[in-house]
């Protein structure tokens, strides 16, 4: 199943690094776009 490989990642990125706060966030994406 996609989803759940996806959310498998995605928990194993959240206990790398942290919780995302929401500025941390929009920081990224600003750079991202820039």
């Amino acid at each position: 199943d996609p989803a759940e490989v996806f959310t498998e990642r995605l928990r194993n990125r959240i206990q790398q690094e942290g919780p995302p706060t929401p500025r941390r966030g929009i920081e990224y994406f600003e750079q991202d776009y820039e």
